[in-house]
């Protein structure tokens, strides 16, 4: 039971860090801040486009990055 909740909570952090590159990588595109805001939520709640994000780099990225962003706001 002790091993399980020590499991769990390396799990949590490590999401947590996760989170945290996924936010700086999406600064370091000049993003605006609400464009920064609006992929990392969107982008969080869908475990797969994370996965495509973290996989691919440079002018794919920035392509990706644009479509979940066009994504998101059509959702609105």
């Amino acid at each position: 039971m002790f091993e399980h909740s020590i499991e769990q909570m390396r799990l949590m952090v490590q999401g947590t860090t996760n989170d945290k590159e996924l936010a700086k990588e999406l600064k370091s595109m000049g993003l605006s801040v609400d464009d920064q805001l609006d992929v990392l939520t969107y982008m969080l709640k869908k475990p797969e486009y994370v996965a495509t994000f973290k996989s691919i780099d440079g002018e794919i990225r920035e392509a990706f990055v644009t479509r979940v962003l066009r994504e998101v706001r059509s959702s609105r």
